[in-house]
């Protein structure tokens, strides 16, 4: 059985690190004090102090991991909830799940919204989310970022609105009257899915299943298709994400670990 060594940041969340400990049995390094322990599991959480680094190193030697960050679901500051991915940084694949975990986590999927507003000109803004830093280092997207607002300028006279990380206006204010969202791996995008509205992200985006491709806003950006199967897509993430009590319990481990062909790669 492969060695699981989890790189614990003890400046962030320590009470994470602790449930991942006990729940997956896993070795403690520190993150940020060394590198990596070569053919271990690497449980990597989040991108901070060091955790970049690793991230970085492990996926550049094809290493198996496993990565801890703010869940799909009620995650962010405060939650007791984190996403758990294999040899990934987001879900971007679907599994068949039953909807227990989707239900019991509050998930409301809404009706797709209509496509155009009868009796008067369509002027609802798409809603640009660039990444933040420390995922543009992990996952290099180029210029793409900077060439947007031309890209779009060039096929949409829609109004554009920009929303950088922390951005303090309430999602549902930026989503109102929303055409589309396009961002990378930006959660919104998961947010804006659920609440009927498309999205054009990444493809290693937890949105990707029932996302349009960033790649083809110019032929659809217009014309989003409406996906079939949100709430299968949502059934499957909530099998992604787990409270620290579920974590520090074993059930993250037993659900994820069975993602995993075998000890060398991970299903993805």
């Amino acid at each position: 059985m492969m060695e699981l060594v989890h790189y614990h940041v003890a400046q962030k969340n320590p009470h994470h690190g602790e449930a991942i400990l006990k729940g997956f049995g896993a070795r403690r390094v520190q993150a940020g004090e060394r590198k990596l322990v070569r053919g271990a599991l690497h449980l990597i959480g989040g991108l901070q102090y060091g955790s970049l680094e690793l991230m970085q190193e492990v996926r550049a030697a094809g290493e198996p991991y496993i990565f801890f960050d703010r869940a799909y679901f009620g995650g962010g500051p405060g939650s007791d909830r984190l996403r758990v991915v294999p040899n990934a940084y987001q879900k971007h694949w679907l599994e068949r799940w039953p909807g227990d975990r989707m239900k019991a986590f509050g998930v409301e999927v809404k009706p797709w919204r209509p496509s155009t507003c009868p009796g008067q000109a369509d002027r609802r803004h798409i809603l640009v989310v660039p990444p933040g830093n420390l995922l543009r280092k992990l996952i290099d997207p180029g210029p793409l970022w900077e060439q947007m607002p031309e890209r779009l300028a060039r096929i949409t006279g829609r109004p554009v609105r920009v929303s950088m990380k922390g951005d303090p206006v309430p999602l549902a204010e930026r989503l109102r009257d929303c055409w589309c969202v396009i961002t990378g791996h930006s959660n919104v995008a998961v947010e804006a899915l659920l609440a009927g509205i498309p999205a054009f992200v990444s493809r290693e985006s937890a949105a990707a299943p029932m996302a349009g491709m960033i790649e083809t806003i110019e032929h659809s950006i217009e014309r989003p298709s409406t996906p079939e199967g949100r709430e299968g897509w949502a059934a499957s993430l909530a099998y992604g994400q787990f409270t620290l009590e579920e974590i520090r319990q074993g059930m993250a481990r037993d659900t994820i670990m069975a993602a995993f062909q075998d000890v060398e790669r991970a299903t993805a």
